[in-house]
């Protein structure tokens, strides 16, 4: 019979402990298939309770997993493949499922951590012939690192990697989603997904992205199989008015012979400002760049004019503090103006994919800026020392005089004296 692991806030949080068993996870479900309360044990997938009030949870597989995970609203899961694999052995229901308020982050601490399907599977979801996606997302699903792979064998009923649903929020840092048959997607977005980072390799027929939505790509790589007839790379959805924004990314594979399919109506909705793409595409990549602002290179990179505007900022407060000489020592003063001197050779006519000329030279402004040293610490330092040397030459070590001493008695004797002296009264009349 096939596993389940339903309902992660249902869970044996009792005295003999959640990880009692290095081989055991115990997680109890009550969904369909289960059968009641199953007490799963001997498990590859073992749970941490990082905080059971905010009911945040990490699961690590020891193993390779052949269950269902189905993540409750409210609670925030990790999953850590460690190098091994989960295969989904049913295609009517999803490997993993994210239901709305619900937050779930895959990664692999090891080396090939896998998501996948039982290849050849029966594929049959209600009449329709189609597998169920690998992973399902109507909360927030971020992916790391990891692998997930959309193998279902040579058949011809349709699968998914991710289905991102109206409400779901998609987030791809990293990690490798491929497909390795036709009718098949890696992604099929139907809400909000970003991409920043990661590779997609697209095997054969199908678009590695299936976009119906909202779709940004900020970075990746994206690779077609060799010698293979493929359909365009990212699809987007005719009739819906999806939107398609690339920042970056490399799209420059030879394998690459068709990169789009566009919506119905204007070019609107594929929107590039970046990214690197085949020099043979060159032509219809221009259909998609507003030309005004933006041009493609020899190299098939599309590019605008560089950021200047903190090059500017701090060019200017740079020349401003190198007037500051008598607040600056010389020779912090000439170690900025040689580097004021290396940063007025730069060209004023970078492209953005030669930013990082600029952000070097603002970066040794900066640097110099703050290496500046103040005189005014010095002369203080002096002046208080000469303070120093002149209380020192003024001080009197001769302890004061007690009155209640002989010497005091004394002094009190020609007191005396010099009083009487000035009525007249000799010191010898004075003794009679």
């Amino acid at each position: 019979m096939k596993k389940k692991i339903l309902g992660l806030i249902v869970l044996a949080i009792s005295s003999f402990g959640l990880m009692a068993s290095t081989n055991a996870v115990k997680i109890l479900g009550t969904g369909s298939g289960a059968e009641g309360k199953i007490d799963y044990e001997g498990s590859n997938v073992t749970l941490q309770v990082i905080d059971a009030d905010a009911k945040v949870y990490k699961l690590v597989l020891i193993g390779d997993a052949d269950e269902d995970l189905v993540i409750e609203a409210g609670q925030t899961v990790t999953i850590d493949l460690a190098g091994n694999k989960w295969t989904n052995y049913d295609p009517q229901s999803s490997a993993i499922s994210i239901p709305s308020g619900a937050k779930l982050t895959i990664m692999d601490s090891g080396n090939g951590g896998t998501f996948t399907y039982k290849a050849n599977a029966e594929a049959v979801v209600g009449t329709s012939k189609a597998y169920a996606p690998l992973i399902s997302n109507a909360g927030t699903l971020i992916f790391e690192s990891g692998t997930i792979d959309v193998n279902k064998g040579a058949t011809d009923a349709n699968a998914t990697g991710i289905l991102n649903s109206a409400s779901g929020a998609l987030y791809v840092e990293g990690g490798l989603i491929k497909t390795s048959e036709d009718y098949a997607w890696g992604i099929t977005n139907e809400g909000n997904a970003t991409i920043n980072g990661g590779t997609f390799l697209q095997g054969k027929n199908y678009s590695i992205i299936d976009n119906a939505k909202n779709l940004t790509i900020n970075d990746g790589k994206f690779t077609v199989a060799a010698d293979v007839s493929h359909f365009s790379l990212i699809t987007n959805k005719d009739n819906v008015n999806p939107t398609l924004q690339i920042t970056n990314g490399d799209f420059s594979d030879s394998h690459i012979t068709k990169l789009f399919h566009k919506s119905v109506g204007a070019n609107k909705d594929i929107v590039l400002t970046g990214g690197k793409y085949p020099v043979a595409l060159s032509e219809k990549v221009k259909n998609y760049i507003d030309e005004e602002n933006y041009e493609i290179t020899e190299t098939g990179e599309v590019v605008t004019d560089a950021n200047y505007e903190e090059y500017n900022a701090v060019l200017k407060e740079a020349l401003s503090k190198v007037e500051e000489t008598s607040k600056y020592t010389e020779e912090s003063i000439k170690a900025l103006q040689s580097v004021i001197n290396n940063a007025k050779r730069l060209s004023m006519e970078l492209k953005s994919n030669e930013q990082s000329q600029i952000d070097d030279v603002v970066s040794k402004l900066k640097a110099a800026i703050n290496g500046l040293k103040l005189i005014e610490k010095e002369v203080v330092d002096e002046e208080k020392e000469e303070d120093k040397d002149k209380e020192d030459t003024s001080k009197d070590d001769t302890p004061p005089k007690n009155p209640n001493t002989f010497d005091g008695f004394i002094c009190y004797i020609i007191l005396a004296i010099g009083a009487l002296g000035i009525t007249g009264i000799t010191l010898r009349e004075a003794l009679k």
